[in-house]
């Protein structure tokens, strides 16, 4: 694969956490299906990003802590789970105009999807940057 196809799918994850960041608050309660699409879609994404990084370089992140390395193996094993049963919708206060919604991985550590996800992409981003 090309860098070019690497940073492609880069930005095809990047839609959807973009539309998981925007959709979250308001479609939440009403239509979780369309959350889950979306975790789906970047966990996919993102896989297939970090699979065509490893193929064009064989030790990509050769630079990251053993810490980040290993939020970026759980956030790919994750990919291989369906989307509700690795996430619980939780309210947190209202501020007004209703309770916000959060949006929890329930395996390992009970991290917030939207931090997990923004932490992984960043991750792997850096290295896609830096090829030619």
């Amino acid at each position: 694969m090309t860098p070019e196809r690497i940073r492609f799918k880069l930005k095809e994850a990047r839609f959807f956490l973009d539309g998981l960041n925007r959709d979250l608050p308001s479609t939440a309660r009403q239509h979780p299906e369309v959350i889950e699409y979306y975790v789906s879609a970047f966990l996919n994404a993102m896989h297939r990003a970090h699979d065509s990084l490893r193929k064009y370089r064989p030790d990509p992140l050769a630079h990251l802590s053993k810490a980040d390395s290993e939020e970026i193996w759980r956030m790919r094993g994750r990919r291989n789970e369906e989307a509700h049963q690795l996430t619980r919708l939780e309210e947190t206060e209202d501020r007004g105009d209703g309770p916000v919604p959060r949006l929890r991985f329930t395996d390992g550590p009970q991290e917030e999807v939207v931090e997990a996800c923004e932490r992984y992409w960043a991750l792997l981003k850096q290295p896609a940057d830096g090829l030619k």
